[in-house]
């Protein structure tokens, strides 16, 4: 588990340009030193929740409080609709550039928890990830661009306490089923990026944004499970191959350890099942100018 500041890893992972357009296209720096990260730990401020509205293509950043019209409900946190979700801002102070953490399956107690301690210090460990679904390549008031969060979160501490987090299943209504969008395969669209390697930079090309059936996070389909291994020198996590006539071809796939889908994959080499997995971009992979998807699993079943 690699530990930072926020005011460090909110640096980090922020230091990107998205540019709409034909084709689309995102600059990303920092890609050698965030590539290696899986679990992280944070220490920062439990902003009020702010929204990252705009980001111009010098970089500079626009923010605003979500909420109602009340000022009083101004910064405060819900449960996102569909997957259950709870989406928060860690940082240093609001209207700077924060690092979106997200709780699964998320509970009405802890809701109030962690919007009774906005302002406070807390630590945040969970998996540190990559994906274009809010990249900021359409850009509107309700849009917190980012391409980089702590998701799923499995620790937060707060007020004092440790609060553990099982890696969840979210509700159905958030899942995509069969590696599909709007019934395009996802592996279409992964198809079109392409890396342009330029220095310190690299520059994702031909990604969908919001309008155009941009990226999801859950999918659920059927595969066999190929290869299990326990990797000792990445803290115990568990590696595999995925194979699914859906995606059309071999990905691989993490589970995190001391979780659910860790204990059930162990008996499943060589076995079909059904996946629900987080999906989320291989930054190894596109520092050698290949885009491709892994999958952190949440969930295996018959």
């Amino acid at each position: 588990m690699t530990k930072f500041t926020a005011a460090t890893l909110a640096r980090r992972i922020n230091d990107f340009i998205p540019m709409g357009g034909n084709p689309n296209r995102i600059a990303v720096r920092n890609v050698k030193t965030l590539a290696p990260l899986i679990e992280v730990q944070v220490t920062g401020v439990l902003l009020k929740k702010q929204l990252a509205i705009k980001v111009d293509t010098d970089g500079k950043r626009s923010f605003r409080l979500s909420g109602g019209a009340n000022a009083a409900d101004k910064g405060k946190y819900t449960r996102t609709a569909g997957d259950g979700d709870l989406h928060f801002c860690l940082g240093t102070k609001n209207n700077e550039v924060h690092i979106p953490c997200e709780i699964q399956a998320v509970t009405n107690d802890m809701v109030k928890t962690i919007n009774d301690n906005r302002l406070k210090q807390v630590s945040v460990t969970g998996f540190f990830r990559c994906l274009f679904e809010h990249g900021g390549l359409h850009q509107s008031e309700n849009t917190d661009c980012h391409i980089f969060e702590i998701h799923p979160v499995r620790a937060l501490t707060i007020a004092g306490e440790t609060h553990t987090f099982e890696v969840d299943e979210p509700d159905d209504a958030g899942i995509h089923e069969d590696w599909e969008r709007n019934g395009v395969s996802l592996s279409t669209t992964d198809s079109n990026v392409h890396i342009q390697p330029s220095g310190a930079t690299l520059t994702f090309n031909g990604m969908g944004d919001d309008t155009q059936g941009g990226d999801v996070n859950y999918v659920r389909v059927r595969g066999t499970v190929k290869n299990v291994r326990i990797m000792a020198s990445e803290g115990d996590i568990v590696r595999f191959t995925f194979s699914s006539k859906k995606i059309g071809h071999d990905v691989e796939g993490i589970c995190l350890p001391h979780t659910t889908a860790s204990k059930q994959v162990k008996g499943l080499d060589g076995k079909s099942v059904k996946l629900t997995a987080l999906r989320n971009i291989d930054l190894n992979k596109a520092l050698n100018g290949e885009y491709a998807i892994n999958v952190l699993a949440i969930a295996f079943k018959k």
